[in-house]
């Protein structure tokens, strides 16, 4: 990583920024606007840099020049996430500090920490950012300010805690609920409620549990047919840290217990193909109105695994 900085450093610090940029996935993207707002992969990006406190303006050149970076070496989501904390980072030191100079100091680091309690969590995942913008040399955030973030012993926001406890809110369907959003969703297909595709559509997330960026990225060609007649669905792995979407699969067979309910995966192989040949077609996910009638059924929690179909 240090070899690609100094490389970076080489290539652009003296030159302006490039009117067109790639991301890791070699997606272009324009630079010169102050909103970069496109879709990498199935993620998409909105990067505003006019929300950049005032006293922080002259530093859009070079936290372009960094995130230009981030975008080429990092996942999209990251990239984004980073941006969107730094935001909110310059935003508090801008309160704490209203006359305070164009650069983030270790001094208010150190005020930012001790300011609220989930502060400790923002500057653990801010971190890495706030590295990179030293060793690429670009002004805004300095040598000092780096070595006191490096010596920090900053804890991550907790993850699994409502998993672990078995939240009510925020955890896990219990059996009853599962079952009777089963039932449910069953029953608004009867009444016709809700159309076959998506139907389908909501048995493959209750079934497989794939995350919403691997079922955005499904493609007709993941559903393989073989010579005995089942089918294989190849689905796209995710969080792989340094590889591109789609660039490893991991095979789900088709079981007898979906077969039972709703055949599947040959409904959705008919569908996704019928009247589209020789097209490839990425998969369509719950519209708004059917996720309303999803939400509307009483004492159910649906909104904690089928509002994440945002994509």
């Amino acid at each position: 990583m240090k070899k690609l900085a100094a490389a970076f450093i080489e290539e652009n610090s003296s030159i302006p920024l490039k009117d067109i940029e790639t991301t890791r996935s070699s997606t272009e993207y324009l630079t010169k606007p102050d909103n970069w707002a496109f879709r990498d992969g199935v993620k998409q990006i909105s990067m505003n840099f006019k929300n950049i406190p005032q006293p922080y303006s002259d530093l859009i050149p070079h936290i372009k020049k960094l995130f230009t970076w981030e975008l080429k070496h990092k996942s999209p989501s990251t990239a984004n996430t980073l941006f969107h904390t730094l935001i909110y980072l310059l935003r508090n030191i801008q309160k704490l500090e209203p006359s305070s100079p164009p650069e983030i100091t270790a001094e208010q680091i150190i005020v930012f920490k001790l300011q609220k309690k989930n502060h400790v969590h923002i500057l653990a995942a801010i971190r890495p950012l706030l590295v990179d913008w030293s060793d690429l040399k670009l002004p805004g955030f300095g040598q000092e300010a780096c070595k006191l973030i490096k010596s920090l012993k900053l804890k991550q926001y907790p993850l699994g805690e409502a998993v672990r406890t078995h939240d009510p809110i925020k955890g896990p369907f219990t059996d009853l609920e599962f079952d009777t959003i089963s039932a449910s969703l069953t029953n608004s297909y009867a009444d016709g409620l809700i159309n076959r595709e998506n139907y389908i559509l909501c048995y493959l997330f209750m079934t497989l549990a794939p995350r919403p960026v691997q079922a955005a990225s499904l493609k007709c060609m993941d559903f393989e047919l073989l010579p005995d007649g089942t089918y294989i669905l190849r689905l796209p792995r995710a969080k792989k840290e340094n590889k591109l979407l789609r660039s490893e699969f991991k095979k789900k067979n088709d079981s007898k217990a979906i077969r039972r309910d709703i055949t599947f995966p040959r409904n959705i192989h008919k569908i996704r193909i019928q009247g589209h040949a020789g097209r490839r077609r990425s998969s369509t996910f719950i519209s708004a109105e059917e996720k309303t009638i999803l939400r509307k059924i009483r004492g159910i929690r649906i909104s904690l695994h089928l509002s994440c179909i945002d994509i």
